[in-house]
């Protein structure tokens, strides 16, 4: 698990503290963790690239 110290404004903080209830969560963390699942099935077209995709696409783009 990465560990991050985030700042969020207020209405943020109520849109997870929603979340967190409604999905019956434990954490905050796991409010944004669903956030991001959720996001990421409603957008499945979108891919996150991983860092080794990166570096095969810039050593493409560089040697063909």
């Amino acid at each position: 698990m990465v560990k991050a110290i985030i700042e969020i404004s207020p209405e943020a903080n109520r849109v997870l503290n929603i979340v967190k209830a409604r999905e019956e969560l434990k954490t905050k963390s796991g409010a944004i963790e669903w956030l991001a699942k959720h996001h990421a099935k409603t957008h499945e077209g979108m891919e996150i690239a991983t860092r080794k995709d990166l570096q095969l696409h810039h050593r493409r783009a560089l040697y063909g």
